[in-house]
């Protein structure tokens, strides 16, 4: 047994701990190994051993339990070892606390709560233990133990082992195995995903190929898939997740993506909005952009210091929208994809996947995700989908929406509809736009100096000169050729438009822009 891996997994009892605990030791003094010692979960019956069968409604997973079984830690006193189980002394936010963990029951895997001094006290006041000839309320006997376990604070970092501090990582939930078969689910990650474009497929891929093997690392972009209710886009997340399950989180409600308490974010690699909440609220851009490609957070608990923690935290967002997120011409964050509908509604079709998957399909995926060559795609570089194109549209300020809708329809003044002129007042150029803007339903109205500094951007330098005209000297403004103000709006927009001929009528948007222009 020297220099091998030693994994014990003790009866469900007191004397299969102590049985196991000297083992351990044994393991240690004769061979020079250091076992690692599996937590069995709470609730199984007491004596309970591997070799019996898993009662009803416990559904063990034995693969997390195994990985995250830690290095045994010999402990003389029979209450510190049994005490150390389940928690920890921690410093946390510059302030004493007692780290629990607390099993699920179900599968073995762990939730990590915090405690005050105080009410670990409190919990175990009613409980004493013998120390010399006096009776001590255990709480205050565990934390005045020389073997208590304790850490000098919790980090979160994939792949690194430093024992003073507790680590949140718990790593993969599946071995990878390169005979696994998972072809239905990549079948519809290339033809209903990515509707047959292999160039796009190899994206999605090495987005996420990037979270198995360099999940310390942050990529800076986040995933987007749209499309309608049943095509399949919700299970791509749930299936990735699948794979680092402690390390993935779904929320379907606005405040766990915006809202101040975020500690379920503290050891998230994959976090998954699933019908995402943006809604053209600009008070959450910098939220957005912050969870996409900032290095680090800052985690709020209830009733705790907040603790700025390093985010290695990637974006997938699952929605049926329009208006998915805030992107800007030059968008680098927001990659958006539209979901096909060849299988929509398939339920055999999704049943098989998902059993495919669990007959050996995750482990052949993560062998595929931490073999797949990361140098064949850029996922720092977006895919210029046609869904990214209709979120810059949504996107677009008030200026812009207006500009461009002159463009579309080839009037240099679009309520008068107007012909394209190479000469227009200011006033009336500014009066047009508010006019458009009301029937569109803004609130906010660009004033004449932002408006007019907003139009210089949007078209070609030294086409738009000041002048007077007309026998009361009115000021105006001179305009490019329609040709090329639109070529010029392709080129800012890094959008190749269709666009419409000079007396088409112009697609007003449907809905109502948002209350003020969006702080790109």
């Amino acid at each position: 047994l020297k220099g091998r891996t030693v994994i014990l997994w003790r009866d469900n009892d007191d004397p299969g701990l102590k049985a196991m605990s000297e083992a351990a030791e044994i393991l240690m003094g004769e061979f020079g190994t250091t076992p690692s010692m599996v937590d069995v979960p709470h609730g199984l019956p007491e004596g309970w051993d591997i070799a019996d069968e898993v009662p009803e409604g416990f559904s063990l997973d034995y693969h997390v339990l195994i990985t995250s079984a830690e290095p045994f830690v010999p402990v003389s006193d029979a209450a510190i070892a049994k005490m150390n189980r389940e928690y920890a002394f921690i410093i946390t936010g510059g302030r004493s606390a007692v780290l629990f963990e607390q099993r699920n029951p179900k599968d073995g895997s762990v939730d990590v709560e915090y405690w005050s001094t105080g009410a670990f006290r409190e919990y175990f006041a009613n409980q004493l233990v013998s120390s010399g000839r006096n009776q001590v309320k255990l709480g205050d006997y565990w934390l005045a133990s020389p073997e208590r376990r304790t850490y000098r604070g919790v980090i979160f970092e994939p792949g690194i082992e430093r024992p003073e501090l507790y680590n949140l990582w718990r790593g993969f939930s599946f071995e990878p195995d390169s005979s696994g078969d998972w072809s239905i689910f990549q079948s519809h990650l290339l033809n209903n995903v990515a509707q047959g474009d292999e160039k796009l497929y190899l994206w999605i891929m090495g987005w996420f190929a990037h979270m198995v093997q360099k999940p310390s690392e942050k990529i800076g972009t986040s995933l987007s898939l749209r499309g309608n209710q049943g095509s399949g886009k919700t299970i791509v997340g749930k299936i990735f997740g699948a794979l680092m399950k402690r390390h993935y989180t779904l929320i379907d409600q606005e405040r766990y993506l915006f809202g101040n308490f975020n500690s379920h974010m503290a050891s998230t690699i994959l976090l998954h909005s699933d019908e995402g909440f943006w809604g053209g609220d600009p008070r959450h851009v910098g939220k957005l952009k912050s969870l996409v490609t900032s290095d680090t957070q800052r985690i709020e608990q209830k009733g705790r210091d907040s603790l700025q923690v390093n985010n290695y935290l990637r974006l997938l967002i699952t929605t049926n929208e329009d208006w998915v997120v805030p992107a800007a011409f030059d968008e680098r964050r927001f990659a958006v994809v539209d979901v096909g509908n060849d299988n929509k509604q398939d339920r055999p079709y999704f049943i098989a996947m998902l059993d495919q998957m669990r007959r050996g399909g995750y482990s052949g995926l993560l062998y595929e995700l931490m073999h797949f060559n990361l140098a064949s795609t850029d996922i720092a570089d977006l895919p210029n989908t046609a869904a990214l194109g209709s979120q810059k549209e949504a996107s677009m300020d008030a200026t812009t929406s207006y500009w461009y809708a002159c463009l579309q329809q080839g009037n240099s003044l679009l309520m008068s509809k107007t012909a394209w002129l190479d000469t227009v007042k200011t006033q009336e150029l500014h009066e047009d736009c508010i006019a458009y803007l009301n029937k569109l339903g803004y609130r906010r109205m660009p004033h004449l100096n932002v408006f007019f500094k907003r139009l210089h951007e949007l078209v070609p330098e030294d086409t738009m000169i000041r002048k007077l005209v007309g026998p009361d000297r009115q000021s105006a403004t001179t305009l490019p050729t329609l040709s090329a103000a639109r070529a010029y709006f392709d080129r800012v927009t890094h959008m190749t438009h269709d666009w419409l001929d000079a007396d088409s009528e112009v697609q007003e948007p449907s809905r109502p822009a948002p209350d003020g222009e969006i702080p790109f």
